[in-house]
C-alpha cells in the first residue's frame, strides 16, 4: 500500500499491466465492430471549445479535421469522440487533418499516438495530412513523423490507404 492509500498510480503509456497474452484471433474479434446504434451527431462539429472537430467518413477511413487549439484541456474530449465515431462507423483506418490547427501541445500528440496504438494493434492505421509548419518541428521531436506516415494533402493519404486496403 502506498502513502496515497488504494489510488492506482496511472502514467499514460508507462502503466505495466501483466495480461495474458493474447493470440491474434483475439486481436482480431476485439477490433471486430458491432451495432453500437449511436448517432455521430455529437462529434459532427463539436462548439464551445478552443478546438473544432469535424469527422468524414469516406469509405473505410474516417477524417478528423482538426481547428483552433488542442491543448490539455481539450484533449480528454477530442479523445473521447474520435473514439466513438471510430465504434459507431466500425472503421479502422482514421487520418489526422490539422490544417486548420493553430496550436497543439503534447496532450494532442497524446490523443494522436494514442489513436495509432489503438488501431495498430487491430491492423488498422494511421495518417496525418496537413501540419503547418509551426508544428512541424514538434512532430520531428516527438518521433512521431518516424512511425504515423503524414502526407501534405488529404487526396493523398486517402489514396495511400486505398491502395493498401
Amino acid at each position: 500500500m502506498s502513502k496515497w492509500g488504494e489510488i492506482p498510480l496511472v502514467l499514460g503509456c508507462c502503466r505495466k499491466v501483466r495480461r495474458p497474452a493474447r493470440t491474434q484471433e483475439d486481436k482480431t474479434s476485439d477490433c471486430r465492430q458491432s451495432d453500437y446504434g449511436a448517432s455521430g451527431a455529437a462529434i459532427r462539429g463539436v462548439s464551445g471549445m478552443k478546438v473544432k472537430l469535424e469527422t468524414a467518413r469516406r469509405g473505410s477511413v474516417v477524417i478528423a479535421s482538426l481547428s483552433g487549439e488542442l491543448d490539455d484541456h481539450e484533449a480528454n474530449t477530442v479523445r473521447t469522440l474520435i473514439d466513438k465515431e471510430l465504434e459507431r462507423t466500425g472503421a479502422l483506418r482514421l487520418i489526422f487533418d490539422l490544417a486548420e490547427l493553430t496550436f497543439m501541445d503534447s496532450s494532442g500528440l497524446g490523443v494522436i499516438l494514442g489513436r495509432y496504438r489503438n488501431l495498430k494493434s487491430c491492423g488498422g492505421e494511421v495518417a496525418i495530412v496537413g501540419v503547418p509548419a509551426t508544428m512541424a518541428r514538434l512532430f520531428d521531436i516527438s518521433g512521431l513523423r518516424k512511425i504515423i506516415v503524414m502526407y501534405k494533402r488529404r487526396e493523398d493519404a486517402l489514396f495511400a490507404m486505398k491502395e493498401e486496403a
